[in-house]
């Protein structure tokens, strides 16, 4: 749970980062690197959190699922609420992903193409950088914002505390205001 946490975390501060570079004004070069870094590294840490394995009974990914699965496996984990939180917190998971599917299927290929390692028929497409990620980030948004209630959801009763993921934009742009 808690390495999830910190996944999350990262993801969104490196996808909060990344939007606010993209105002910076005062160092277009550096801005747009960063930017890129930053969008880079905020798909792969979401595809880490969603994508399973094809053979799920390899797969040894600490990911949302395997939360799921260890809940549904061990409800002993859960001590502070029950078992009707427990099952509205999954139903919200799997609604999230259905809703989300395509994006996760966008991100599986990418990871496949360009993320994890860069594909050969790359090295005749000069222009492939440009739109390498091949995702939209309006909707990386709306996944990581949808993970973030969830993991808060899970951390509050495994935990009994408050996990909150909602300060990273507002502290990017506090943090940069004198770089525009």
């Amino acid at each position: 749970m808690t390495a999830l946490c910190d996944e999350l975390d990262t993801g969104l501060r490196s996808f909060y980062a990344a939007r606010v570079a993209a105002e910076i004004s005062s160092a277009p070069v550096l801005a747009e690197t960063f930017q890129d870094a930053c969008n880079a590294q905020a798909v792969l840490i979401l595809s880490r959190m969603v994508l399973v394995k094809e053979n799920a009974r390899r797969d040894e990914s600490i990911n949302v699922r395997y939360l799921a699965n260890l809940v549904k496996g061990k409800p002993s984990a859960v001590r502070f609420g029950s078992l009707e939180e427990v099952e509205a917190i999954l139903e919200d998971q799997a609604r999230l992903l259905e809703e989300h599917a395509p994006l996760i299927t966008a991100l599986k290929v990418q990871c496949d193409r360009s993320l994890a390692h860069l594909d050969r028929h790359h090295v005749n497409d000069p222009g492939w950088q440009q739109s390498h990620l091949g995702v939209d980030m309006a909707q990386v948004e709306a996944l990581y914002q949808g993970l973030a209630e969830i993991l808060g959801a899970y951390h509050r009763l495994i935990f009994g505390a408050e996990c909150r993921f909602d300060q990273w934009e507002a502290q990017a742009r506090a943090e940069t205001q004198h770089l525009r």
